[in-house]
């Protein structure tokens, strides 16, 4: 934070990985620099990733709803469940979880920031496009189809599905090729 407040900056976010643990070391900090007459503004998030999959979301508090649904996020993402949920745990385990249904389960008061395809498709008409921000590199987009995990060459075409057929170009409704 006392980085932050030298570059000028109005707000830092911590996100730890799969926990919100260092929530309160962050706030009682920035409440430090405050009283001293330098504020940062914190923001309170989190990095959840998959355990089954590629991809990370990160989820940052928007809202006050949102320090709840973030705690909800996390405990689904550790436990496999969420264990405020009616019938909680029935069952269920840390191999159960899915993140894009927690995370939609989960969005009141969140803003999420996602890297990978997968992750975007599955928020796309499921959370509000206002509350999802998408960074893919070409790092993060691995081609994997049964053939073990090749790096896609750039200029490969990549999620063919969503680009649609090339040869369709310029189709008109009513074309076969449609």
């Amino acid at each position: 934070l006392e980085r932050a407040c030298d570059l000028g900056l109005p707000a830092l976010a911590l996100t730890d990985t799969d926990t919100t643990a260092g929530w309160i070391d962050l706030l009682r900090a920035a409440e430090a620099l405050a009283a001293g007459g330098s504020p940062v503004r914190p923001l309170l998030g989190a990095e959840l990733s998959d355990p089954h999959a590629e991809g990370r979301l990160v989820a940052l508090v928007a809202e006050e709803p949102g320090l709840a649904s973030l705690n909800r996020l996390v405990s689904e993402q550790r436990l496999g469940f969420d264990p405020g949920a009616q019938g909680a745990g029935e069952g269920r385990g840390p191999e159960d979880f899915d993140l894009v249904r927690a995370a939609v389960r989960h969005q009141e008061g969140l803003l999420y920031l996602v890297d990978h395809p997968r992750l975007c498709l599955g928020l796309m008409g499921r959370v509000p496009a206002e509350q999802v921000l998408v960074a893919i590199s070409p790092a993060s987009v691995r081609a994997d189809h049964g053939r073990g995990s090749e790096r896609v060459r750039q200029g490969e075409a990549r999620n063919t599905h969503l680009a649609g057929d090339p040869t369709r170009r310029g189709a008109s409704p009513g074309d076969p090729r449609r």
